[in-house]
C-alpha cells in the first residue's frame, strides 16, 4: 500500500483566526474528494500566507474512531488521529463526513458513531460526503438532501474574493427555498445568457413577486446578482488560470474583454490584468 506523506494536521502559518476543520474517515474511504478538501483549505491558507484577501486560517485534522494509519478504497495510507483524542467536541468550526465503500463497516463502530451524536449538533457546519449521509442517518443526524450539493459552496467560501460574500448569501438561513433554487440556478447558468422570466419560473413565482422576494431576501436584485456571479467567476479563474483576458470574459458570461475591464475598473479599481498580478495563487 502507499501511504501519504501528510500529516494528521495541515498548520497554517498564520494563527490569527484560526478554525479547526475535521475530517472523518475509516478503512475504505473514497480518497478523491477528501483529497479535494484538504486542498482547498491549504489554498485558503496559501492565500494568508501570500498576503490575499482572506481572513481566516484553518488547521484541517484527519480523524477516525481509533486514529494511526486508515486505508482509503484506493490503498492509499493517511495518518489520522483518533476522534477520542479531544474530548471537547464543540471546537470543531466544520465537518465533513467521508463516504466510501467502507462505510458499510463503519455502520458498526460504536466509537465512531458515539462521537458524531456528541460532536454533530456542536459543530457549525456539518456535511456528509456521499454515502456519509449513512453515518449520520445512523448517528441520529440527518441531513438534507442538498448537503452534499453545498459543499462546493461552503469551500468557495474560504478562497475569497470581494464578490463572495454576496454570491453565498443563498446559504444564509433565512432565505427560503425557492429563492434559493433559484440563485443557485443563476450560478449554474451565469456563463450565459439569463432571463429574469427563466429564473422566476425556477422559483416558481411571477416576474413581480420573484423580483421583489429575491431583492428582500438576498439584498439585491436578480440582475446584479447575476453580475456578481460573473464577476466572482471571472476573479476565480484569473487566480486559477493563464487563460488570456478576453477568454476569462467570454467564459463568465461577460461578452469580450473590454467589457470585463470595464467592470473590473468601476468595480475593484484594477485591471483584470493587475488582479491577475495580485492575486495568482501559486499552484495556479
Amino acid at each position: 500500500m502507499k501511504e501519504t506523506r501528510q500529516s494528521a494536521r495541515m498548520q497554517p502559518t498564520r494563527h490569527d483566526k484560526l478554525k479547526t476543520i475535521g475530517i472523518t474517515v475509516f478503512d475504505g474511504f473514497a480518497l478523491p474528494e477528501i483529497a479535494r478538501i484538504v486542498e482547498s483549505f491549504q489554498r485558503a491558507n496559501e492565500s494568508s500566507e501570500y498576503g490575499q484577501h482572506n481572513p481566516d486560517c484553518f488547521n484541517v485534522r484527519l480523524l477516525s474512531s481509533l486514529g494511526g494509519r486508515i486505508a482509503s478504497s484506493s490503498a492509499v495510507l493517511v495518518l489520522t488521529e483518533s476522534v477520542e483524542t479531544d474530548r471537547k467536541p464543540d471546537g470543531l468550526h466544520a465537518l465533513f463526513v467521508a463516504g466510501g465503500p467502507g462505510v458499510s463497516h463503519a455502520l458498526r463502530d460504536d466509537v465512531l458513531l458515539a462521537w458524531l451524536r456528541r460532536t454533530c449538533p456542536l459543530t457549525g457546519y456539518v456535511f456528509p460526503v456521499d454515502e456519509g449521509h449513512l453515518l449520520l442517518d445512523a448517528a441520529g443526524f440527518g441531513c438534507d438532501a442538498g448537503a452534499t450539493r453545498r459543499i462546493s459552496s461552503l469551500l468557495k467560501k474560504f478562497v475569497p474574493n470581494p464578490f463572495t460574500d454576496i454570491v453565498c448569501r443563498n446559504e444564509a438561513n433565512h432565505v427560503s427555498e425557492k429563492i434559493r433554487s433559484s440563485a443557485r440556478w443563476i450560478e449554474a447558468n451565469g456563463h450565459r445568457h439569463v432571463g429574469l422570466n427563466e429564473a422566476a419560473r425556477v422559483a416558481q413565482m411571477s416576474e413581480r413577486n420573484f423580483l421583489r422576494r429575491f431583492k428582500a431576501e438576498l439584498g439585491v436584485t436578480p440582475s446584479d446578482y447575476l453580475l456578481y456571479v460573473r464577476l466572482d467567476m471571472s476573479c476565480r479563474m484569473l487566480a486559477e488560470t493563464t487563460l488570456p483576458v478576453g477568454s476569462v470574459a467570454r467564459r463568465c458570461g461577460m461578452g469580450s474583454g473590454g467589457r470585463l475591464a470595464k467592470l473590473f475598473r468601476k468595480h475593484l479599481g484594477k485591471t483584470p490584468t493587475a488582479y491577475r498580478a495580485n492575486h495568482r495563487r501559486p499552484s495556479a
